[in-house]
């Protein structure tokens, strides 16, 4: 059964006016129609009722004008930027991954409630740090060459020789640590 609608009557500045209609939303045309998704929009983010899929849907398109502007800008210059469309990319999969797994309340704080907390803290840690190493091995994947796709071909390459010599240290680092237990 659909759901009984209310009439609502607004004013809007021209301003807001323009702006509604040069808004882009899936499925909705009329101011009406934008308005009304909108607001769903709105009472989804404030209820909390957002799982991967809509929290993706809604991040994407918060991005997609930054994004055609960028498109656009390459094309008409005839470059491109992998460093942008991979971190991009990742910031919505990883904010969806953020606000979706978010965890749930404990109801009473019983030992229960406990455990599946901290199960949910677990997963929650464990699925930032995959986000974060995939990172890290893409961005990493595009300095082994001596240059990437990218406006500045040396962008990469250029803070490459730092972190290098910071895994240089981590490994030090591990390898003391590891020669320290096997001599315990």
């Amino acid at each position: 059964m659909p759901e009984k609608t209310v009439q609502v009557s607004v004013r809007v500045s021209e301003r807001d006016a323009a702006f509604l209609s040069q808004l882009q939303i899936d499925g909705a045309t009329t101011p009406s129609e934008k308005l009304r998704a909108l607001l769903r929009q709105a009472r989804q983010q404030r209820e909390g009722l957002q799982d991967y899929a809509t929290e993706l849907d809604f991040l994407n398109g918060l991005h997609r004008s930054a994004e055609a502007r960028r498109l656009e800008a390459e094309k008409l210059l005839g470059i491109r930027s992998d460093l942008l469309r991979i971190l991009m990319a990742w910031l919505i999969e990883c904010d969806a991954f953020l606000l979706s797994a978010s965890p749930s309340e404990a109801q009473g704080g019983g030992e229960e409630d406990g455990k599946t907390l901290r199960a949910e803290m677990d997963a929650l840690e464990a699925g930032a740090a995959d986000r974060v190493f995939a990172l890290i091995d893409q961005v990493m994947r595009l300095g082994v060459t001596a240059s990437c796709a990218g406006y500045d071909p040396a962008v990469v390459r250029n803070r490459m020789q730092t972190l290098i010599e910071l895994i240089r240290v981590i490994l030090s680092i591990q390898n003391e640590i590891g020669k320290e237990k096997s001599n315990d």
